[in-house]
Order: C-alpha cells, then sequence, then structure tokens
C-alpha cells in the first residue's frame, strides 16, 4: 500500500476523520470543508465515497469538479447530474425524484466565484427544505462561510504511527523506533514531508539539515535532539537498571553513600551512572571489560544528553543494538 492509501486507511486518526465526514454525508448534512492542509486529497476523497458506499448502498453522493462549472451556472449543472432535463423543476417533483436519504453533492477545486453561487444555492435549498446537500471544499481556511468550517489537524501520535508504519518494512533494527520519532519530528506536522523522509531515511539519520529544506538548521538539531531524548533517555536508563542488578551485591557492601554534592543514597536502585564509574575506577567494584565498556557509553551519552548536546548517529546506534531486555 502507498503512503497516501496508508495515512487515509490505516492511521487512526486520518481514518476516524474520514468516517467523520462519510456519516455526515450519510446524515444528510451539508457542510463547508477546509482542505488547504490535507493531505492526498484525491485520496481522501475516494476514501470517503467508499465509506459512504459501504455503509449505506442507497446513499446519493456525487463529486463534480469546479471545471464543469466554466460554460454553465452551478444549478444546470446540478440538474443534469440529477437527470432532471428541466432546471427549473419545482421542489415538489423535484423531492419525489431525489433518493429517499437525499443527495449530496461534493464540490470541490472551485474558484471564488462558484463558491459564492453553491453558498447561494445551498441557502436556498434549505429555504425550501428539499433533500439535496452540498459538501464544498474550501482550499484556505475562511471566516466567512456557511455553518462550522470541518478541519482536520494530524496528531503527534498519528504522524509517528504513519512514520513507523511506512519503516517497518526498510529493515532498520534497531533504530526503527527512533528513525520513526526523528521524521514525525521532521516533518513539521506534514504526512506528505514525512513519507518523503522515509523514502530517504538513510541521508536523514545522517544529515537531518539536508533533508529538510523547510526546517531551520536549529530547527533541525531540535527535532533530532528531542528524538534522542525520548528514545535514548529510556535505554539508558533501562542499562543502568540493568548494571546495578547485575552488580547488587558489591554496590550493598557499598550503602549508604554519600556523593560529593552530599546526596545520601540507601539502595542500589538510587545510584546513578556517575556513582558506578565512580566506584570502578575506585577498584570498589570490578566489572568485565565489556561492563566497563558498557558503562563508559551510557555514562558519556547520558552527560551529553543532559548538556543539551545530541549523540553522533554512530554511538546512538551503539547504543540501541546491544541494549537488554527489562524483564531481564
Amino acid at each position: 500500500m502507498d503512503a497516501a492509501s496508508a495515512w487515509w486507511r490505516q492511521i487512526p486518526g486520518p481514518r476516524v476523520f474520514v468516517a467523520s465526514v462519510a456519516n455526515r454525508i450519510l446524515q444528510s448534512e451539508s457542510m463547508s470543508l477546509s482542505v488547504g492542509s490535507l493531505p492526498w486529497i484525491s485520496e481522501f476523497r475516494t476514501a470517503v465515497r467508499n465509506r459512504v458506499y459501504a455503509t449505506s448502498s442507497s446513499a446519493g453522493l456525487d463529486l463534480i469538479s469546479g471545471q464543469e462549472f466554466s460554460q454553465q451556472r452551478l444549478q444546470d449543472v446540478l440538474a443534469a447530474r440529477l437527470g432532471c432535463l428541466n432546471p427549473i423543476m419545482g421542489p415538489e417533483e423535484l423531492r419525489a425524484f431525489l433518493p429517499q436519504q437525499g443527495f449530496t453533492f461534493w464540490l470541490y477545486d472551485l474558484d471564488p466565484s462558484t463558491i459564492r453561487q453553491a453558498e447561494t444555492l445551498l441557502t436556498a435549498i434549505r429555504r425550501i427544505g428539499l433533500p439535496i446537500c452540498l459538501l464544498i471544499e474550501y482550499a484556505e481556511e475562511c471566516q466567512d462561510v456557511q455553518g462550522d468550517l470541518v478541519t482536520y489537524t494530524p496528531s503527534e501520535m498519528d504522524l509517528l504511527y504513519f512514520a513507523l508504519t511506512l519503516l517497518m518494512e526498510r529493515q532498520l533494527d534497531s533504530t526503527t523506533e527512533y528513525a520513526a520519532h526523528l521524521v514525525a519530528l521532521l516533518s513539521d506536522g506534514n504526512p506528505v514531508q514525512l513519507s518523503k523522509l522515509t523514502e530517504q531515511v538513510d541521508s536523514c539519520l545522517t544529515q537531518p539539515v539536508t533533508s529538510c529544506p523547510w526546517l531551520t538548521a536549529q530547527q533541525c538539531t531540535q527535532a533530532v535532539y528531542h528524538a534522542q531524548l525520548r528514545i535514548i533517555l529510556p535505554v539508558i536508563e533501562t542499562e543502568r537498571l540493568y548494571l546495578i542488578g547485575a552488580l547488587a551485591s558489591p554496590l550493598r557492601k557499598l550503602l549508604p553513600f554519600m556523593d560529593e554534592y552530599l546526596g545520601t543514597y540507601q539502595e542500589p536502585a538510587q545510584l546513578e551512572l556517575r556513582h558506578l564509574v565512580y566506584f570502578a575506577r575506585h577498584g570498589e567494584i570490578h566489572l568485565t571489560p565489556e561492563e566497563e565498556q558498557r558503562l563508559n557509553l551510557l555514562y558519556e551519552a547520558r552527560n551529553q544528553l543532559s548538556h543539551l548536546d545530541i549523540l553522533e548517529l554512530p554511538i546512538l546506534q551503539k547504543i540501541l543494538s546491544c541494549r537488554h531486555q527489562a524483564d531481564r
């Protein structure tokens, strides 16, 4: 499935939005829809239409592009679409002609003059109570529209879910979760930009600044830093607890312990990485070469993040590639 289909059919937030628009159509509600920020608008229309038809076999829905209004009045186009050869058919005759559930015209790619025509026609339709609804697309958010303007903004969780969906097939192994958080943050809330980042995820991981021309260098750096905080800090904490668990017996013999900041530690789990480094360097605990290398790696990484520095990708990959499971 391509990115557009995955976004509107698999990601929870967009799917709920598709369902909400379809439900309003099924309930014969006219609406004004802001689509300026909707990604893959054609796929969105298809998803809504499929949802409507899958829910009701008698639903009346017709999508009409603004290009059809270049030579004809809006009323004439709609009448022809309904099969009414006489566009001046009276309200009662038209009511008998329409499906019982009513009929919805979805109007898109409209120029400003056609939008005004549609709004005027909608007022007339409501006045005489015909079971005809109009879904009018607005490319930009407008203050002067009839009724509520239906909008949609992707949530952070939608973007992260989308990133994970697209990246799961890339076989990034240990860096998949980090890459998903990174591209979600670098996308600046835009699913289309996010999908492009997943296609070039390797360069995005190594050179995020050049991968995201829509962001400043500072914004890119902040995105990388926040992605590392979200993924690496929990891993460092898990590894700290793993090391303490492996060294619980010798550490208990050193407690209670007061450090240089006069902090007192009664239990092994309270100890920080810097305390373990101190004990190891003073020969108070004995580590295997692998444990010592791991401890120093975690300590330096934690120290860098504490000072608002980002980790180089090789260091990050080392931490992620050999992490222990929390339940060991």
